[in-house]
């Protein structure tokens, strides 16, 4: 997962004065959707009551104005043997609403809750070494 976020300091975009104050990023090769019918944009997270994260996301589809899109992320996905890092979250929360706008191009809600279904689907699970005894 590093490297999806490694890239956001070697690949950036020029950014406006007022996108860098926000701290607005842009993701490359693969981390950022950009064709003739839909832009996805990763604004940032946000903590949430209950210790859960909130990930915005600038989202434009068909040359429409692009809208605010906020996925929350309860805090038990950040918990136990199978917590998630808050930066695997962000790419999780963007693959979920890439493949959702995808799915169904005409309706994406401005809000929804992150689930099990869909960190199962999008986690991407690093390749280990084996151990040499």
């Amino acid at each position: 997962m590093a490297d999806a976020f490694r890239l956001l300091h070697t690949q950036a975009l020029p950014f406006s004065t007022q996108e860098k104050r926000r701290g607005c990023v842009y993701f490359f090769r693969g981390k950022t959707m950009n064709d003739s019918k839909m832009i996805v944009r990763y604004i940032g997270y946000r903590s949430l009551q209950g210790g859960g994260r909130g990930f915005d996301f600038s989202f434009a589809q068909g040359g429409n104005k692009p809208t605010m899109i906020s996925i929350d992320a309860s805090f038990a996905f950040f918990q136990g043997p199978d917590r998630i890092a808050i930066q695997e979250a962000a790419a999780i929360c963007y693959e979920t609403l890439k493949w959702r706008a995808q799915l169904n191009p005409a309706s994406t809600p401005d809000r929804f809750d992150l689930t099990s279904a869909d960190v199962a689907q999008h986690r991407k699970i690093p390749k280990t070494n084996g151990s040499r005894h």
